[in-house]
């Protein structure tokens, strides 16, 4: 009996002494989750900016001799389509376009929404305007605050360790 009360002194003191590590333990792994939740909005904001750098670079890249761009938009379409405004001087030059962006890893479904003649300083010309779907290009959603508490209201992050004074510059 004796023995066993020992036993179970020496328990609640080795549990006493490893309540503040386990403590300790979760508020870190509770930072790391909320740490790892940012990180992915993050890398999702990054990857729209991103998205949108190789798209530019794409339109350039496959635009044909004689064809200009006016317009690049996503007003009143759909979250995952864009809206391409030109104008060349032969239809054959908007259709060599559109196979290459066709072609191109961002976008699908290109499809010519209109053809409309013109004349620009006296010479004519074909206005077109192309509509396509964004391919692998996500809307960056941002979910609740992690850093806030069950009311909703922001709980204190803990502010990083400063650097020590007089160590090395």
């Amino acid at each position: 009996r004796a023995s066993t009360r020992a036993a179970v002194v020496e328990a609640r003191a080795d549990s006493a002494r490893l309540h503040g590590a386990v403590a300790r333990v979760e508020r870190i792994q509770n930072a790391q989750t909320r740490l790892a939740q940012r990180i992915e909005i993050l890398e999702g904001v990054v990857d729209g900016r991103l998205y949108w750098l190789r798209l530019m670079e794409t339109l350039s890249r496959t635009l044909p001799s004689y064809v200009w761009l006016e317009r690049v938009d996503r007003q009143d379409l759909g979250p995952q389509e864009i809206r391409i405004e030109g104008a060349s001087f032969a239809n054959a030059a908007i259709t060599d376009y559109m196979r290459g962006l066709e072609a191109a890893p961002e976008l699908r479904d290109v499809r010519l929404v209109e053809v409309a003649r013109s004349r620009r300083d006296s010479i004519d010309i074909q206005r077109f305007t192309l509509v396509a779907g964004a391919e692998g290009w996500r809307t960056p959603t941002v979910g609740p605050d992690s850093t806030a508490v069950g009311d909703g209201s922001p709980r204190e992050i803990e502010p990083a360790p400063s650097p020590s004074k007089g160590g090395a510059r």
